[in-house]
């Protein structure tokens, strides 16, 4: 045998070596991760079914650490999960100084649950059960306001408009309750609507508070108007009757804004066209404007067809 073979002879030896070492090792690995350890293994802690009448605070527990028996390997898999537990807080207790708390019994039960039966708990890893320490919030009722605007189409009008539930219950500490009188709602705007509106709106966030309920329905009523003009005579308010007042012209023309079935009802006694004597009296004006003023609530506008006043002229009767 030559030098080179005795070379490739001990070349092919180390790589049976290093074969069969690689083996054993896998097969003892294996063997050591089914054999069952104690260790401890932190989790991620979340909590479910708290009385809306509470709150944990930004104090609250956030991890909890487990000593637990299980296979290597389940424990491998456990300690690099993240994995996030929940206790059920719906089971809460008093003690009698007033301070709530879940018995560590009904903790390790709930923990154990979400583990399965081939993980065992053992207990808490420093031997204390999470701390439960709710605060009582307070509530009050306060108004609904709509952040944003209703957009009427071209002759259309906003006849009726609601907010349903108009108010809502606030929930939180008495300091924050202190300095809330209102809510609103996240901003809203429609498109030009000639269409009844009916839609959902949540109510703007605040830190620290809750709302019950935490979205409103926004409700409108919309109607169609048609626009019809009248000539109306000008009417001065508490004018004596030693004076004579003459306009020139002595009638205006108005426009009332209406529904199409309101219109047809309306007359010029439904609204007033007048000046007051005050202003006749002073005297310094050669041209004055009447105001028009509806008395009929269905009226949707009315307005001067003109605006440019009109002259008159005061006398007192001798």
């Amino acid at each position: 045998m030559g030098l080179k073979d005795i070379q490739i002879f001990k070349k092919h030896q180390s790589r049976l070596f290093l074969l069969f070492f690689g083996a054993a090792s896998f097969v003892w690995l294996l063997n050591s991760l089914n054999d069952t350890y104690t260790k401890d293994v932190l989790f991620k802690i979340s909590y479910t079914n708290l009385d809306k009448d509470l709150s944990l605070g930004q104090d609250s527990v956030k991890e909890v650490s487990l000593r637990l028996s299980s296979s290597g390997f389940k424990l491998f898999v456990l300690a690099f999960s993240n994995r996030q537990l929940e206790l059920d807080l719906q089971g809460l207790s008093k003690d009698a100084q007033g301070k709530y708390f879940l018995k560590e019994r009904i903790q390790l039960e709930q923990l154990s649950g979400q583990l399965g039966n081939s993980v065992l708990i053992n207990g808490f890893s420093n031997n204390i059960p999470v701390a439960i320490n709710p605060h009582r919030l307070f509530k009050k009722k306060v108004a609904v306001h709509l952040e944003g605007l209703i957009n009427p189409a071209s002759n259309y009008f906003v006849s009726n408009s609601k907010l349903l539930p108009d108010s809502v219950w606030v929930r939180g500490s008495q300091n924050l309750l202190s300095k809330i009188d209102h809510v609103n709602t996240l901003p809203f705007k429609s498109d030009l609507l000639s269409v009844n509106l009916d839609t959902v709106l949540s109510l703007k966030k605040e830190q620290g508070v809750s709302f019950s309920p935490s979205e409103i329905t926004l409700e409108a009523t919309l109607k169609e108007f048609s626009e019809k003009v009248f000539y109306k005579a000008i009417h001065v308010k508490d004018a004596p009757s030693a004076y004579e007042i003459h306009f020139f012209p002595n009638k205006l023309a108005v426009v009332v804004a209406a529904p199409v079935a309101v219109l047809k009802q309306i007359t010029a006694e439904d609204f007033d066209l007048f000046l007051s004597f005050e202003a006749l009296k002073q005297g310094d004006l050669e041209l004055v404007l009447p105001t028009v003023q509806s008395n009929n609530v269905a009226i949707h506008h009315l307005y001067l067809k003109e605006v440019t006043g009109v002259e008159y002229i005061l006398t007192k009767n001798p």
